[in-house]
């Protein structure tokens, strides 16, 4: 476990030669250093042993060992044959190169009782993402320290694991921490949990005090602001709704409490238009929902405001009614002629009244 997270690497070597070739690695017997080691105890281990019978140029390639920190090693290549024997020592640098790790929650702040996530990213290099397979230990602390859910032997696929996490509603306010333990490293990511509500704004609608059954469209002004005065953007979703009416009387045939309810069983139109953030005042141009028989009694029209700010803002604005009415068309008569002549080819008819 010590050793998870550092890479194999792959070196090459080319050579020409007849016979045997070997490729050791000597390592202190004592422990592995950053240095050189000076001890005449040393162990070698074998990395690569090659055997041919014609001559060639062929490169090899071996895997270094793993280390747990940077240090100095002697690698011996050694060739034998019938008639010739060589024999190369070298030191080389080996370097760790430890995967950065970057943990990630969704956002920053929860409320007790919400689902977070949290993702996990290891490279290493420049934008270079894992290949290999590693098994990790995550848990989640409160903020007394103490653990309340964790996730063992989690395998990164290609260096990206992605996990979620359900807060109680009792959940105690403050700091909670993700932790990745990976060997002798730990990882952490800080997160908060508090009560929090988004900030409360008004709904400001204009609209006409009387609309004539003859017309076609009628416009609504909305206007959404904070409480500081600062304007609200968003959308903006009309509904305008003809309660069923009641031919005899001129009344609702019911009292329609339940706005989804009004909207199944009413003549209903709905229009959306987004709201700019730099002003709050916006015109929504709404059809006129007229019925076949125009009756003398006053029209009640329900209209509904919903403001939405990204995602979790909503709020409904009613107005109970529009009154409308049916207006007669006035005769105005100017004043006319008392008799008419009426011309022909042969005569003059007065016609009198």
């Amino acid at each position: 476990m010590a050793l998870s997270g550092i890479p194999m690497w792959t070196w090459t070597r080319c050579l020409l030669f007849f016979g045997m070739l070997v490729v050791q690695d000597q390592v202190s017997g004592s422990s592995s250093s950053s240095s050189q080691s000076s001890s005449s105890a040393e162990s070698c281990d074998t990395l690569l042993r090659k055997g041919t019978r014609n001559s060639f140029i062929k490169c090899f390639s071996f895997h270094v060992p793993l280390v747990e920190k940077c240090e100095i090693q002697l690698f011996e290549v050694t060739v034998e044959g019938q008639t010739v024997y060589s024999k190369e020592v070298k030191k080389v640098f080996i370097k760790t190169f430890k995967p950065k790790t970057f943990i990630q929650t969704d956002t920053a702040i929860y409320n007790p009782g919400q689902t977070g996530r949290y993702g996990l990213m290891m490279m290493i290099g420049w934008m270079k993402m894992l290949l290999f397979f590693c098994l990790y230990l995550f848990f989640l602390t409160d903020p007394h320290n103490i653990i309340i859910e964790q996730w063992v032997n989690q395998t990164p696929r290609r260096g990206i694991l992605e996990r979620s996490f359900q807060l109680s509603s009792g959940a105690s306010e403050g700091y909670y921490r993700i932790v990745l333990k990976a060997g002798k490293d730990r990882f952490y990511q800080s997160f908060k949990v508090q009560k929090f509500s988004l900030p409360k704004f008004d709904i400001i609608v204009t609209i006409p005090k009387e609309i004539s059954v003859g017309q076609k469209h009628f416009e609504v002004e909305v206007c959404a602001k904070y409480k500081c005065g600062k304007p609200v953007g968003g959308s903006a979703v009309v509904t305008v709704c003809r309660p069923v009416k009641n031919r005899i009387h001129c009344s609702s045939a019911s009292t329609y409490k339940d706005y989804e309810h009004l909207h199944r069983t009413s003549l209903c139109t709905t229009k959306t238009k987004q709201v700019p953030w730099s002003k709050c005042l916006t015109t929504v141009a709404l059809k006129f929902i007229s019925h076949q028989q125009i009756s003398q009694c006053k029209n009640k029209l329900k209209i509904t405001m919903i403001m939405k700010k990204g995602k979790q803002i909503t709020k409904n604005f009613e107005i109970l009614e529009i009154f409308t009415k049916f207006q007669k068309p006035k005769r105005n008569f100017k004043k006319t002629k008392c008799h008419f002549e009426k011309r022909t080819k042969n005569k003059k008819e007065a016609l009198h009244k």
